[in-house]
């Protein structure tokens, strides 16, 4: 047995698992699983504020294990004779120290120790009479690793993370960091059906029987074009998949999938299965199959493109209540900007939907200077509250300009997924009984350019119903 310790780790959550897994990683158990808040909201002096809860990754590491150690301990009674042997022959302690905010803003630390159930060091997984637990780690994270270590991440006020470093401290057989939306790139790979919505079928539908039309009109003895290039070739074998998720921040990745030749020797000829199971309820006293993975889909040449979209600048325009650029400048305003452009991630997704709703307060002239958090605004979209709903029209909007922006980009004929709690709640909740407004709104500057209209009319656009992370 051996323990793999997934993460996400991203401006607002830090979400950690624990897996238990077979010798021959087919099974995988999920013993711990926890949402740790990165930024605590707080009160002080009567203002609503933001704290960071951690200043490095190790501090969250530490908690989490501590907590499953505890659990570890409190069964070890119940546990085989070779499990049982670690509190006697490997009784090691870690002693760290544990921060927690209280509600005025102050932050106490206090040293604390819990016991280390696992070795980085290799071990004979067959031998019966091991008893040592191997704890490999992979981390998807909000940042750029560059030879497994970040400068600087993205959304967090941390310094320096080095994932070597980390491994060496905890003493674990692996610790390998990789950008999160590489991750999600991974992950929408073996999303199945039921795990997304389709938005825009009717458009998509529509246009493809227009297509079909088309080609009946056409002459019976036209001939195919000759296929001279490679790329004519493998063209009809490959599928695009953008995928774009809104948190605190946006991310953004695309993945280009294609189809292996087939190696079997006949029709009747079986496929291998290559199927994991992991099973996501720690909670259950039964294990319940979250999900089964296939993973023959990654048995494809496939190809993730990770990249931190998220930061390009935002192509605003002039409209005739001069909304855009008016926005623009308040945005610079309030977050400081110094240089010439705007990030699209602080305009429409979770940095950028208090501001959003405290410009258009302002505009509606309504006489107060309230400054709601991202969920106090959603909530008041649902009551029906006027500046809220249309903070979230013009959300939507301003989504459709970088669905459009990376479309075009990447002549995305194939699929986009939109990913991350803000859509989820805006497309699932809010839009509950008005779908085709969903699409109308997020379309009216996704189509508004002629050039490429019938291109994205084509292109298949869905919503990751989860709220959990992809990746």
């Amino acid at each position: 047995m051996c323990f793999i310790l997934l993460g996400d780790v991203g401006g607002t959550n830090i979400r950690l698992y624990l897996i238990e897994s077979d010798y021959d990683l087919k099974n995988f158990h999920c013993k711990l699983s926890r949402n740790y808040t990165q930024q605590t909201r707080v009160t002080i002096n009567g203002q609503p504020q933001s704290v960071q809860t951690y200043n490095s990754l190790s501090q969250p590491l530490h908690d989490f294990l501590a907590e499953y150690s505890r659990i570890f301990q409190e069964n070890i009674s119940s546990k085989s004779e070779s499990e049982q042997k670690i509190a006697m022959e490997n009784p090691k302690y870690i002693t760290y120290t544990k921060r927690s905010i209280g509600e005025n803003g102050e932050v106490s630390e206090t040293e604390e120790k819990y016991f280390r159930f696992w070795t980085g060091e290799p071990i004979e997984y067959k031998d019966p009479q091991s008893h040592l637990f191997r704890l490999f780690a992979a981390v998807a994270i909000a940042g750029n690793p560059v030879n497994n270590a970040i400068e600087k991440l993205a959304n967090i006020n941390w310094g320096r993370t080095d994932g070597n470093q980390i491994r060496k401290d905890f003493e674990f057989g692996c610790f390998y960091m990789l950008n999160d939306f590489h991750a999600n790139g991974y992950g929408v790979l073996s999303m199945k059906r039921d795990d997304l919505t389709w938005v825009n079928r009717h458009v998509v539908t529509k246009a493809q029987k227009s297509d079909k039309k088309k080609k009946r009109k056409g002459k019976k003895g036209d001939a195919k074009p000759e296929k001279k290039y490679m790329s004519d070739l493998v063209k009809t074998q490959k599928e695009l998949t953008l995928v774009i998720g809104m948190g605190t921040g946006l991310g953004v990745c695309g993945v280009m999938t294609k189809k292996k030749k087939s190696t079997a020797k006949s029709k009747d000829a079986k496929k291998p299965t290559s199927k994991i199971n992991l099973y996501l309820d720690p909670e259950s006293s039964q294990d319940t199959l979250k999900t089964q993975i296939d993973c023959g889909v990654f048995e494809r040449d496939v190809l993730v493109m990770p990249s931190e979209g998220g930061h390009v600048g935002f192509p605003f325009f002039t409209s005739p209540d001069s909304f855009d650029l008016e926005f623009q400048k308040f945005v610079k305003k309030k977050k400081k900007v110094d240089f010439n452009y705007v990030s699209s991630e602080l305009i429409y997704c979770g940095q950028g939907v208090p501001l959003l709703y405290q410009f258009i307060n302002q505009l509606e002239g309504n006489g107060n200077e309230s400054k709601p958090s991202g969920k106090e605004i959603f909530e008041l979209a649902m009551q029906g509250d006027s500046v809220a709903k249309k903070t979230y029209e013009k959300f939507l909007e301003y989504l459709g300009v970088s669905v459009y922006t990376l479309s075009v980009m990447f002549v995305n004929k194939d699929r986009m997924v939109l990913s991350g709690p803000i859509v989820n709640s805006v497309y699932h909740k809010l839009y509950k009984k008005e779908k085709k407004k969903f699409w109308a709104l997020l379309s009216k500057r996704l189509l508004a350019k002629g050039h490429f209209t019938e291109m994205l009319k084509k292109q298949r656009l869905f919503v990751f119903n989860d709220r959990d992370v992809m990746g």
